[in-house]
């Protein structure tokens, strides 16, 4: 399989990545920089905790896990503003619409709802 023209366009710049930088950098172009979490990310590389990925990183001269994901987004919507011919701002405006709509549904699923009132239980009208 090819690889995807956004792993290719950032490894074709870094060619002196170790084996496990090439992997840190496919993992994030294959998610187009929106992977969940730098420990998510870790174990995802086979490491046991994202201090591990966080040298990693810092060992093969890229620049932190927020940061590399920030930047790998954005290079992800130029491409796609290129080969679709979509504005930049609309590519942003609809992945802040999903973003906006994940999070307010994690936020309704991880909410408490009140109990069910139970037969016993005196009901005031």
């Amino acid at each position: 399989m090819p690889p995807l023209p956004l792993a290719s366009a950032m490894l074709n710049r870094l060619p002196w990545l170790s084996a496990e930088g090439r992997a840190v950098i496919n993992l994030v172009a294959c998610e187009n920089g929106r992977t969940r979490s730098a420990d998510l990310c870790a174990a995802r590389l086979g490491l046991r905790t994202r201090f591990q990925l966080a040298r990693l990183l810092r060992r093969e001269g890229m620049p932190p896990y927020e940061v590399l994901t920030g930047w790998t987004s954005v290079l992800y919507w130029m491409l796609e503003a290129d080969r679709t011919g979509i504005t930049l701002l609309a590519l942003f405006a609809g992945a802040r619409r999903r973003a906006r709509s994940r999070a307010i549904l994690e936020r309704w699923e991880a909410e408490e709802r009140p109990p069910a009132p139970r037969d016993d239980d005196e009901v005031v009208h």
